[in-house]
């Protein structure tokens, strides 16, 4: 993915926001509210990673770009 994009869930309990930019690649995913964060940083100008879990289920999610671009989760 280039450029920016823009995605969230419907639920309240799904709730999650995924930015993708940046040459580096700047990604940044949200889920849930208030119950617990985590933060993830990986890394500097090869790409910077943030992963935020939240809510009961305590989903985790964890969202990575290589330099071609590629999206995997």
């Amino acid at each position: 993915m280039t450029g920016f994009g823009l995605a969230w869930g419907t639920n309240v309990e799904d709730q999650r926001r995924v930015y993708t930019g940046f040459k580096s690649g700047l990604h940044r995913v949200y889920i849930g509210s208030t119950s617990g964060l985590h933060r993830v940083y990986t890394g500097s100008i090869p790409g910077l990673y943030r992963v935020y879990t939240g809510f009961a289920p305590q989903i985790i999610v964890s969202l990575y770009q290589d330099k071609t671009g590629q999206n995997a989760r």
